[in-house]
């Protein structure tokens, strides 16, 4: 018999996390868990929730960027292509925005009386 994928949430017991229906366990003949199989947006997310335990744990603050968790969560988006509909309502936001919509530097400062 060879091994069969399972999909994780038959295993969970948080049924809550939004990467576990794009998970799967693949299986041996005996059920023993062989390995896991993730979508690309599940495991950005189980990524990025390791990141995050990670930074919530932190005490000493000079590892705080060393996390291999973090640093391929960054070699990841960085490969990922741009999201067209984010850039174009970017520029739209760019172009429809006035400067009379902005508050100088010159202005806070002299409101806050710096």
């Amino acid at each position: 018999m060879k091994p069969k994928l399972v999909a994780l949430t038959k295993f969970a017991k948080i049924k809550s996390m939004p990467y576990l229906s794009e998970t799967s366990v693949i299986m041996d003949k005996n059920k023993t868990p062989l390995g896991f199989v993730f979508g690309r947006d599940a495991f950005i997310t189980m990524l990025e929730h390791i990141d995050d335990e990670f930074d919530n744990r932190i005490t000493d603050q000079k590892k705080y960027f060393d996390n291999p968790a973090g640093k391929l969560i960054d070699a990841i988006e960085e490969r990922l292509p741009l999201n067209i509909d984010f850039v174009n309502k970017l520029k739209l936001t760019i172009s429809s925005t006035n400067k009379s919509d902005y508050i100088s530097i010159d202005e806070i400062v002299k409101n806050i009386h710096v």
